[in-house]
C-alpha cells in the first residue's frame, strides 16, 4: 500500500521554487488545510516570517532571498522595478539601499456616454 503524501513534502516541494517560502494561498491551492502551516511551525523546520508566509529554514539561503520574500508578502500582483532589477542583473552602477516593488492594480472605471465629448 502507498504511503499518504504529508502536508511538509507538499509545501517543501512549493518552497524548493519559492527561494524556501510558502504562503497560505499556495497551501490553499496545493489542497493543504491552512491550520497546517502554524501547526508545522510549531514543530519546526519551517519558521513564520510573517502573516501568511513562511519559510523551511532547510531549504539554503540564496542571494535573491530577499527579493523572493518581498514579493511574497505583498502578494502575487507585485512585481520588481527600475534600478532593483537592474542591480539583480548587475547592470548598475551602484547597490541600491532599497529596492523598488510596483503593484499591478485592476480597477474599473465607470464610462458615461455622453454627447458633450
Amino acid at each position: 500500500m502507498a504511503q499518504p503524501v504529508k502536508y511538509r513534502s507538499i509545501l517543501r516541494e512549493i518552497a524548493l521554487n519559492q527561494y524556501g517560502y510558502v504562503t497560505t494561498s499556495d497551501a490553499i491551492e496545493a489542497g493543504v488545510p491552512v491550520g497546517e502551516l502554524p501547526k508545522l511551525a510549531a514543530r519546526g523546520g519551517i519558521e513564520s516570517i510573517s502573516y501568511g508566509l513562511y519559510r523551511f529554514s532547510d531549504i539554503p539561503i540564496a542571494h535573491l532571498d530577499q527579493f523572493a520574500e518581498a514579493l511574497l508578502r505583498v502578494g502575487p500582483s507585485a512585481f520588481l522595478y527600475r534600478e532593483t532589477v537592474l542591480s539583480i542583473f548587475g547592470l548598475a552602477h551602484v547597490n541600491p539601499e532599497s529596492f523598488r516593488l510596483e503593484l499591478r492594480v485592476a480597477f474599473d472605471v465607470p464610462f458615461q456616454n455622453s454627447s458633450n465629448w
